[in-house]
């Protein structure tokens, strides 16, 4: 599955996570809906409080259940790192909102290799867009049959009015900078307004990769955007981590896979 992620908050940055084969995992707090993560816990609290009157006299016991499922609460905010994607690269808003205005890019990528085997603990679901905010109780929490279920409860539903970004979400073990194989990047949306240079850079930074470059434009008498075909001005027969893929072959006698 191919999935998008619109760049444009610093051109500097986002380059340099080009180069690195990085992304940015954000906490709750860091992504720019105020109700991210936002869930009711009534449901959960009438049912400890219940079992308090049943078992009174292990009171200490369920104190300590009591607190250990809002440590795993906690953790949406505190601990899971996320990364949003798109499905689509060629919706107008996303490009306004979060590609500085048209002038950013956008990142197309293998979803399977960007979930790379060296990140197992890496989870990936479609958000749900709901008018109801989740409310979290026992019997729902620890779903055997799918153990993210926590998760995507906590982290997998925004309010319809989100539901133009057709969002997919990767949630990671960590907040902050993590790697992938530089595979699971295949092509390059410029915005409408993306300056030459900005273009050229990218196409240097990336040459060797084997990576696919789109510039967007208007249709004639339409809303809509449409992706076309750009030359790769940094074209180059070096293969991006060839020699080190070849060390590696002559080293170990298997064969490099690129």
């Amino acid at each position: 599955m191919l999935v998008y992620k619109y760049r444009g908050g610093s051109f500097e940055r986002d380059l340099k996570s080009l180069k690195n084969d990085t992304f940015w995992a954000s906490s709750t707090s860091q992504l720019n809906d105020p109700c991210e993560g936002l869930i009711s816990i009534d449901n959960y609290q009438q049912q400890i409080g219940n079992l308090k009157k049943i078992f009174y006299q292990h009171s200490d016991n369920l104190a300590l259940i009591e607190q250990s499922f809002q440590n795993i609460i906690n953790m949406k905010d505190t601990k899971l790192g996320i990364f949003s994607l798109s499905k689509r690269y060629d919706d107008e808003l996303l490009w306004a909102h979060y590609s500085n205005s048209h002038n950013g890019f956008c990142i197309e990528y293998d979803l399977d290799q960007l979930l790379a085997k060296q990140n197992p603990q890496h989870r990936f679901f479609d958000i749900q867009y709901s008018d109801k905010i989740q409310n979290l109780d026992f019997s729902q929490a620890f779903n055997q049959a799918d153990p993210g279920h926590l998760v995507k409860k906590m982290l997998g539903y925004k309010s319809k009015r989100w539901e133009y970004e057709q969002e997919l979400r990767i949630i990671t073990e960590n907040q902050g900078i993590n790697s992938y194989d530089y595979r699971a990047v295949k092509a390059i949306y410029f915005g409408l307004k993306t300056p030459n240079e900005e273009i050229e850079q990218v196409m240097e930074t990336l040459q060797g990769r084997k990576i696919k470059y789109f510039q967007m434009y208007l249709k004639p008498n339409s809303f809509k955007f449409e992706a076309k075909p750009i030359e790769d001005k940094s074209l180059t027969n070096v293969r991006y981590k060839y020699s080190i893929s070849n060390i590696a072959h002559l080293a170990t006698g298997s064969s490099p896979d690129l």
